[in-house]
Parts: C-alpha cells; sequence; structure tokens
C-alpha cells in the first residue's frame, strides 16, 4: 500500500505537508512548494497537481502550481535561456524538455507547466504530454509495489501501511478522521486501504505507539 495524495493541513496547531513517498525527488520538491503555496492562505488542500475544471479551487491550485513554478524556473533565468527566448506558443521536443529539466532540476511536467505559464507553449499541448507523463508515473510506481510486495513476504495490510508510510502519518491521518476532517473516502484513499482493515490498523498502531512511549 502506498500513498497516491499529497496534501496539506494548515487551519489548526502546527502546519503540515505530505508528500508521495514514491514520486521522484524533483517531483517531491514541486509538490513541497505547491504545498507551501497552500500553507501561505491558510488553507490546506488535498491535491494532484492540476488546476480542476472551474470556480475558486481552481484559482487557488493554479496559484500554488504558479508559486512552485516561479521558484523553481524564474522567469527572467528561463526566458533568456537561448531554447525559450523565441517568443511565441509552440510545441515541444522532449529532449528539450529534458535537458531544462536536467538544468534546473525540476521534472519535465513542471519545466512545460512553466512554459505554459509564460506563454511559451499551447494548453493543448500541456494536457497531451501531461497525460503522457502520468501513465509513466503510473507505471513506475506500480514496478515499486511490485517490488516491495515481492520482497515483503505477504505481511497483511495494515502492517504494510505502517511499513511504507510511518507511524507518524498514519497518526496524523486516523486525527484527521476522529475529528471528522476526513472523510471515511478520504481516509481510505490516504491510506491506500479498506476501511475493514481500518480496526487492525488502530489495534497494531496503538501497540506499537505504546511501546515506544507515545500517548495515542
Amino acid at each position: 500500500m502506498t500513498l497516491k495524495f499529497r496534501f496539506s493541513l494548515g487551519s489548526d496547531g502546527i502546519p503540515v505537508v505530505v508528500i508521495n513517498a514514491l514520486d521522484a525527488p524533483r517531483g517531491q520538491v514541486f509538490t513541497l512548494l505547491h504545498e507551501f503555496a497552500h500553507l501561505t492562505l491558510r488553507k490546506g488542500g488535498l491535491c494532484d497537481l492540476f488546476e480542476p475544471d472551474h470556480g475558486e479551487e481552481r484559482r487557488i491550485e493554479t496559484w500554488c502550481n504558479a508559486v512552485a513554478g516561479a521558484v523553481l524556473l524564474p522567469a527572467a533565468s528561463l526566458l533568456s535561456h537561448e531554447a525559450v527566448r523565441p517568443a511565441g506558443r509552440r510545441e515541444w521536443d522532449d529532449h528539450v524538455l529534458a535537458d531544462l529539466s536536467e538544468q534546473y532540476g525540476v521534472s519535465r511536467e513542471a519545466v512545460l507547466r512553466r512554459l505554459l505559464t509564460l506563454r511559451r507553449t499551447t494548453r493543448e499541448f500541456y494536457l497531451e504530454r501531461r497525460r503522457e507523463y502520468l501513465l509513466a508515473y503510473a507505471q513506475q510506481r506500480e514496478k515499486e509495489r511490485d517490488r516491495r510486495r515481492q520482497s515483503s513476504g505477504g505481511p497483511q495490510p495494515h502492517t504494510m501501511v505502517l511499513r511504507d508510510q510511518g507511524k507518524p502519518f498514519v497518526r496524523l491521518v486516523l486525527d484527521a478522521y476522529h475529528r471528522e476532517e476526513l472523510t471515511p473516502s478520504s481516509l481510505s484513499k490516504l491510506l491506500g486501504l479498506k476501511l475493514n482493515h481500518l480496526p487492525a490498523l488502530e489495534r497494531h498502531l496503538m501497540v506499537a505507539t505504546r511501546s515506544e512511549g507515545w500517548h495515542f
């Protein structure tokens, strides 16, 4: 079981940002900045880093993406790059995106998203390439899940959740759920666990935290 979502909690107590452990390091950096932008608005979020179709939610997600992009790919620097300097929206060869990705230490998707913001590509081209990237990400994560399953020797689902996601994160999610800040559906998605395994997870976590001196 692996964490599929990224989110932030900023309404009460200490702000928290959670990123996907299976994302590539470059993707994790973009996510971290995106979720930090959420916290500056004092509004946490459950995000897939893709702007919704309409409304206030889209405005916020678009702004958070723009903040992350501006930090990682400053406009003055990117627009001065030889490949980017010519004005106008256009399509991009993947090797050029890969070169820019290497130079700025971000994913190809982050580069293309920034080029869209700076009017150097079209939304249609961005969406087409993003679908390709999402498919590649999903395939890579499935390979990683298979590898973990093969090396795990078949532990129980709730044990795998604690192993893969860590007790602090699981404790945080369960606490939010019991405060009714998360729906059962959101809880299940965040933990990657069917709700019928929840009692076993809570029992296992309680035993583990007591043995470490935690009060749960």
